[in-house]
């Protein structure tokens, strides 16, 4: 197995100013072959327009079948100009890193009427 130093994470979410409160759910998972690994995940609601979640020392143990991590996410939010509720991922938004060394990985993401309608995210 190899094995893996920390890694620093760092979530950005971002709604439109017109919605006055919103809540989302948001997942973290190391894509493998054959089974994802979740890494971290959180909850929240808020009136701000923006939210940013720091993760820091994620150590994750090394991965036995290759040299670098693949990283995503999953986000359930209701940030939308009707209040449905929303399930955005992106194969795109995939970022790989190696296991040697520490790293610091970033998502960005604006949610606003983004993801598929009226549909929750199998977590």
């Amino acid at each position: 197995m190899i094995q893996s130093d920390p890694i620093d994470m760092e979530m950005f979410i971002r709604c439109d100013p017109s919605i006055p409160f919103w809540c989302a759910e948001f997942r973290i998972y190391e894509m493998d072959l054959i089974l994802d690994e979740l890494i971290l995940g959180m909850t929240f609601c808020t009136h701000k327009r923006e939210r940013n979640f720091l993760f820091t020392n994620k150590t994750l143990g090394g991965d036995e079948r290759t040299n670098h991590y693949e990283f995503n996410y999953m986000i359930e939010h209701n940030c939308t100009s009707s209040g449905s509720t929303r399930c955005l991922f992106d194969g795109n938004n995939e970022v790989s890193v190696s296991v040697s060394r520490r790293h610091y990985v970033e998502f960005h993401q604006a949610l606003f009427n983004r993801g598929d309608d009226n549909d929750h995210c199998h977590f």
